[in-house]
């Protein structure tokens, strides 16, 4: 996907992370250890990436006195695609976190939460903040130990 990045558009990028989301397969066995950081790693940097220069195409086009309204469309800064991208990034990390153990997800909800920027871009942590929601829609708790179904031991 890092090749894509930099020689494909937007249009294409989208269709690739599509295909990826619509074809995981994956089964909790085969999905253990670095593969799963990588994958979430790769799709949490394209998200930002995505983010971020749409942000930048903004303030640029403010500064050269275009002046747009944020949330509209612009011919370079509110491009409907980019966002489009990222709605797929977001389905794609959902899906593949579907298919991992409850363990697994509890460490890539953390993962995501260590990639958080705290002085990036607003769209950027917003980004990566609805990933950790579409990992944590996906999450079910289990109850281990002696806690009984319905009680809790304290």
């Amino acid at each position: 996907m890092d090749h894509a990045a930099q020689r494909l558009g937007v249009a294409a990028k989208t269709g690739i992370v599509r295909v990826l989301a619509l074809s995981v397969t994956i089964a909790e066995d085969a999905a253990v250890g670095p593969a799963v950081i990588e994958v979430f790693h790769s799709l949490l940097k394209h998200l930002r990436l995505s983010a971020e220069q749409q942000e930048q195409q903004e303030q640029q086009g403010q500064m050269q006195g275009q002046g747009q309204v944020q949330g509209q469309d612009s011919d370079n800064g509110g491009d409907p695609s980019e966002e489009e991208f990222r709605e797929v990034v977001l389905e794609a990390a959902s899906s593949f976190a579907a298919h991992l153990t409850s363990t697994q997800k509890v460490e890539i909800m953390i993962f995501i939460i260590g990639k958080i920027p705290t002085t990036a871009v607003a769209r950027a942590r917003v980004c990566l903040l609805r990933c950790l929601i579409q990992v944590a829609r996906v999450y079910e708790v289990s109850w281990q130990g002696r806690a009984r179904r319905g009680h809790m031991a304290l």
